[in-house]
């Protein structure tokens, strides 16, 4: 069995593990906060989130849709193609 499939694997599969279920802990290692409002807590500061019914946009500005209206109309399915045919090959029925 080679060494390097099996090593690469192992690095891939720690990776994975780090980014699915230790995120909060591979964010902090990287100096990223993943939860500002908790940094805040820690800190001694209170932070208040948006009021969600009052203003749904607000609770998540960073997703923008954008819409466009269609309409159905018909194509044509139809190819057209011409050419010559010939046998692969000749039987001779006696």
């Amino acid at each position: 069995m080679k060494l390097m499939p099996v090593l690469i694997a192992v690095i891939v599969t720690f990776i994975l593990y780090a980014i699915v279920f230790d995120r909060d802990r591979l964010m902090a290692f990287a100096g990223r906060d993943p939860d500002p409002r908790a940094a805040a807590a820690t800190a001694g500061q209170t932070t208040t989130a948006p009021d969600v019914a009052a203003d749904p946009v607000a609770a998540d500005p960073g997703v923008r849709v954008v819409a466009l209206l269609s309409t159905a109309r018909p194509l044509d399915n139809a190819i057209t193609l011409r050419g010559r045919t010939e046998a692969a090959r000749q039987v001779t029925v006696a």
